[in-house]
């Protein structure tokens, strides 16, 4: 039975007998038929090494942190440059703190977002600065990202056939949340974006609808958003993220919701 709440949220309610228990939500389920994309979890200590190579582990607190192996089967793994970001914990969650200068991306481009790509991160930004959390990106105009800035949280998309998002202004940035690019959910608010459909303006769907860019990009995390080759002049806190190249049921954005929303500690 689905509970639709608002416009935009779905939940789902089920029934099940004491013997059987409730299913595990894997993201990677959500890969099947070939869909292309990504997905990482910092809490999962087995994606994550020391060295660029992706051999020798991270296995404590303050260890530096240079690959971080994708969990969807689709090798996109991500190595760092500048930095790097260390892993960090206060005992019950694990996050890689990405210093100013670092970016993680893909060794190559190859992903290509078509419609209905959807992006999610459970992120904290940690100063007021600028840059893309999470996205696919090939320069400054072929690229869909989560941007962060001082005081707004919103989805950059551009390509040759439509126009960049209208931003959502938020009093601060600074806050655990998980935001994706079809209902972003934070711990105090409820943002929706879209993408323009007439560049310049705000007028658009309640629901970010990307078009295709049909350039392979890279996948990145922390990325200057005037030169996506480098990294940003900013910091933040990364605890989980997934790229994926089709848009979600309503069914998966809940359950996508619930398990990264919970990587940053919170309930949606």
């Amino acid at each position: 039975m689905a509970i639709l709440l608002g416009s935009d949220i779905g939940l789902t309610a089920s029934r099940r007998t004491f013997d059987s228990p409730a299913p595990t939500f894997d993201p990677t389920s959500l890969f099947a038929g070939g869909t292309d994309g990504a997905w990482y979890d910092v809490s999962d200590l087995s994606t994550l090494f020391q060295d660029s190579g992706g051999s020798v582990p991270v296995t404590v607190a303050d260890q530096p942190v240079r690959y971080i192996r994708d969990k969807s089967g689709k090798g996109r793994h991500l190595v760092s440059s500048g930095g790097p970001g260390t892993l960090a914990t206060d005992g019950v969650r694990r996050w890689i703190a990405v210093p100013i200068n670092c970016q993680y991306r893909t060794s190559a481009t190859g992903f290509v977002p078509i419609a209905g790509t959807y992006i999610g991160a459970a992120c904290k930004p940690t100063d007021l600065g600028n840059g893309y959390i999470l996205g696919a990106v090939n320069s400054n105009t072929n690229r869909f990202a989560c941007y962060r800035g001082p005081t707004q949280i919103s989805f950059i998309y551009n390509a040759p056939d439509d126009g960049p998002t209208a931003p959502k202004t938020v009093p601060d940035s600074r806050f655990e949340m998980y935001v994706d690019s079809q209902s972003a959910k934070m711990t105090y608010v409820n943002l929706d974006n879209y993408v323009n459909k007439v560049a310049g303006t705000s007028a658009g769907p309640p629901q970010y609808e990307a078009g295709s860019i049909n350039v392979p990009c890279y996948i990145v995390i922390n990325t200057d958003i005037s030169l996506p080759s480098q990294a940003a002049s900013s910091t933040i806190n990364f605890y989980a993220g997934i790229v994926i190249g089709r848009a979600l049921t309503v069914e998966e954005r809940a359950n996508c919701t619930t398990f990264f929303g919970s990587k940053a500690g919170q309930t949606l």
